[in-house]
């Protein structure tokens, strides 16, 4: 008897069998996954997952460490004076649980302003009342939304988007006030894996909501 036909005899008379070993090739994919640190949703995911040929990717801590940190501010508002204008935008960041907001809190001291009507703003940033003034802290596209882009400032923003950073500002609701550029490290794990993934054939696309691409 042939190999073929013992196979063919075996399936036929034990009908679960194949049941049985899909189910346990599953099982055996999804813990090779877990040990790479890989969570699947469903056995049909790792099944299905040698068909992927564009994979979306998040930016913050999955191809950054995740650890921003602030480089550079930038003061722009000449009526006010500049603790005045930090003090206001640690006191709003540290409100905040994005990333950003917290790196630029951990870098500015934190003053006693009075702060009211705290809201995030999905996508954009944040804005609260501050010693009696409304003002957002937020991303490019919230400023242009607002029209308080200004041509100096949209070339500031565009040399720090160029060079990856990611650009916060703080804005009353006349003017910008300060602009803040918050930088995360690449993961070296980053760069392996993209590079394996182009080897596979497969492209890859990020995701961020800091900057229009």
């Amino acid at each position: 008897i042939t190999i073929a036909a013992f196979i063919s005899l075996f399936v036929c008379l034990i009908p679960t069998t194949i049941g049985g070993l899909l189910s346990a090739i599953g099982i055996a994919g999804m813990d090779r996954a877990l040990r790479a640190n890989v969570i699947a949703k469903s056995g049909k995911a790792v099944e299905t997952a040698g068909d992927v040929d564009v994979l979306l990717l998040d930016k913050t801590g999955t191809i950054t460490e995740g650890k921003p940190k602030l480089v550079a501010t930038e003061f722009v508002a000449s009526n006010l004076p500049e603790w005045q204008v930090l003090r206001w935008a640690a006191d709003i960041a540290a409100q905040s649980d994005h990333p950003v907001s917290k790196a630029i809190a951990q870098s500015l001291d934190s003053g006693s302003s009075t702060l009211e009507e705290f809201t995030a703003l999905p996508g954009r940033g944040v804005q609260a009342r501050v010693d009696g003034q409304m003002l957002v802290l937020g991303n490019h596209r919230l400023i242009e939304e607002r029209g308080l882009c200004s041509s100096t400032i949209e070339a500031y923003l565009k040399d720090q988007e160029t060079m990856g950073r990611t650009v916060t500002l703080l804005a009353s609701s006349t003017q910008v006030l300060v602009i803040f550029a918050v930088a995360d490290t690449i993961k070296e794990s980053s760069r392996e894996a993209l590079v394996e993934l182009k080897r596979l054939g497969v492209a890859t696309v990020m995701l961020t909501g800091d900057n229009t691409v």
